[in-house]
């Protein structure tokens, strides 16, 4: 039988194939399978001693016949003819599969697939090669190479790879598919510790999570700074918060946005109470680096506007009374005498404060009307205290600011859904306000009528009074 017949044909007693209910035969039978071409390698070159082992590599899990005596694979994708004494040297599995134990006329193994060919024609050539040849080429070929160096046990091979790939950098797609086979039950955990320091596998899952919402929590302090890169850590953030735009499937049910959700939202309200802390009471001035936080709180109230889930940080929002004394800052007094631009300069240098203050005005005008509007919409949820702060704190503010009817449309809408009582206490307090003219008649009307209390209770209330 000629070289290119003894490769097309099918391995029996295969020792890789051995089960409890399968049994060792001793001896090799081979029998000649359908014509083809199969290719050949030869691990180590053709100038040297004979190779005088044989593996023919076969798809995982293929169709295979067998019969009381031989096993007939219908496919060979590639054989590799190998010395032994590589194998029993760097195979703790081929030292075992080359021992007395097995028969030495079995010189011919079959290996089920689990990755590309490539990949273990590279794994047995590197049996040849010397330890410093590192070429793992990418994350994807050096993980077949790690699985097929598992199958086999092949040690040296193992730290190599894990080692590349704990300090390689990572792409996303890269660090994927190193998590997905970190998961399987071959991964070589004996092998990988540095790469499973760097997956965070050496950790408990409580420890684990703790270092993951600490990761969170500073991204989400530098988004809300201008120091380094916020811009990409403002990126993030919007990314991991739920999406409000059309078409688009709610995820706050999952565990990691509600996590972030938790975390934003205590970062934000610590920054506003911080904030008006910094606040003396007479200047905005003393606040260090005032515009950008102002710019800070801005975004991160519309961040959470868009995403839904804004509640937590407007209901602390809106009890805080130094951010509506931003806009009872009246603007500078324009600068009598431009004749230099060393006098706008000296001029404006004297009103920065005031300057930033009423700069940081209209964008935060804009968001408490949003705020208005999501309210009366059913969007944001705020309870009783919180919607009557709104009007309290923001009413007449807003209106130096706001057009008359964006104005009056917002705010009547809000006091419609408060509690009559808080209505009324409203009206009475802030006698400067238009609030009576929100009051619908009709529907006072009808509330005057049904709820106006019977002489018997009235008797009861206030009992009639004794004659003289």
């Amino acid at each position: 039988m000629d070289e290119q017949q003894e490769l097309s044909l099918a391995v029996v007693n295969n020792p890789l194939k051995a089960t409890p209910g399968r049994p060792m035969k001793d001896g090799k039978q081979i029998l000649q399978l359908i014509e083809q071409q199969t290719p050949i390698v030869w691990c180590g070159g053709l100038g040297v001693q004979s190779h005088d082992v044989t593996i023919c590599l076969v798809p995982n899990g293929f169709n295979w016949q067998t019969n009381e005596d031989t096993e007939h694979y219908r496919e060979i994708l590639a054989v590799l003819k190998v010395h032994s004494d590589r194998l029993s040297r760097c195979s703790k599995y081929f030292e075992t599969c080359l021992t007395d134990r097995w028969s030495r006329q079995c010189s011919t193994f079959v290996l089920e697939t689990v990755t590309d060919t490539d990949c273990y024609t590279d794994c047995f050539c590197r049996m040849y090669a010397l330890p410093s040849h590192k070429d793992f080429k990418d994350v994807k070929h050096s993980l077949g190479l790690l699985k097929v160096a598992s199958q086999i046990q092949f040690p040296e091979l193992m730290d190599s790879v894990c080692l590349y790939l704990s300090s390689k950098a990572w792409s996303d797609t890269d660090e994927v598919m190193i998590r997905l086979y970190s998961a399987c039950l071959d991964f070589p955990r004996k092998h990988a510790e540095d790469l499973m320091l760097r997956l965070g596998m050496d950790e408990s899952k409580e420890d684990h999570h703790k270092q993951l919402c600490d990761m969170v929590e500073r991204c989400i302090r530098t988004a809300l700074g201008y120091d380094g890169n916020f811009q990409s850590h403002r990126a993030l953030i919007k990314e991991m918060l739920p999406s409000s735009g059309p078409g688009s499937t709610p995820s706050a049910d999952s565990k990691v946005t509600r996590d972030v959700i938790t975390i934003v939202s205590r970062v934000a309200k610590d920054m506003l109470v911080n904030f008006g802390q910094e606040y003396d009471g007479t200047t905005f001035s003393s606040i260090p680096r005032f515009a950008d936080k102002m710019l800070a709180i801005c975004w991160i109230l519309e961040t959470l506007l868009a995403a839904k889930v804004a509640e937590e940080v407007v209901q602390c929002f809106v009890h805080l009374h130094a951010f509506p004394k931003i806009l009872a800052i009246e603007s500078p007094p324009p600068c009598r005498q431009p004749y230099y631009e060393s006098d706008i300069r000296a001029h404006n240098e004297r009103y920065k404060g005031q300057l930033d203050a009423r700069n940081a005005a209209v964008p935060l005008v804009n968001l408490v009307l949003v705020v208005y509007r999501e309210v009366a919409a059913g969007n944001l949820l705020l309870k009783t205290p919180g919607r009557v702060a709104l009007l309290e704190n923001w009413y007449s503010l807003l209106g130096q600011f706001l057009s008359k009817t964006d104005f009056d449309r917002a705010s009547k809408d809000l006091f419609s859904t408060l509690p009559f009582k808080q209505q009324m206490e409203l009206v009475k307090s802030r006698k400067d306000s238009n609030y009576e003219d929100y009051i619908s008649t009709d529907s006072l009307v009808k509330l005057l009528k049904k709820e106006w209390p019977t002489t018997e209770v009235m008797n009861v209330i206030s009992p009639p009074v004794a004659s003289s």
